[in-house]
């Protein structure tokens, strides 16, 4: 499966829209749009995954880079993430507690923050 990956900012606020799978056959559309990201002005990037149906472990390690990239500039990544499968994985992985994490409490209800960094 594919990745397509679109971006909407308002200045202060870039967010990237996943479609599709994050494994290392499609991982440098992720890559490339994570750079061009981390090289806007933008304070907050965050990266909209509730159309992600895969993520593994290259593609972790690409969110990983990002995040380390925008703390050092005192900038923040946020994941929102609404799979359960991947919301099990950042808890699995420990990941959770590095990342601000977005996910809703349920379709209809206001979303909520798992974590922060």
């Amino acid at each position: 499966m594919d990745l397509k990956v679109d971006s909407t900012s308002d200045g202060q606020v870039l967010t990237l829209v996943g479609r599709g799978e994050i494994d290392y056959a499609t991982l440098d559309v992720l890559e490339n749009e994570l750079d061009k990201a981390t090289d806007s002005e933008a304070e907050t990037v965050v990266v909209d995954m509730k159309d992600v149906t895969y993520i593994d472990s290259a593609g972790l390690g690409v969110l990983v880079k990002a995040h380390r990239r925008m703390t050092s500039e005192n900038r923040a990544l946020v994941l929102r993430v609404t799979s359960p499968d991947i919301i099990k994985l950042f808890d699995i992985t420990g990941l959770a507690h590095l990342f601000a994490v977005e996910m809703p409490y349920d379709a209809d209800g206001p979303e909520g923050t798992a974590s922060e960094s």
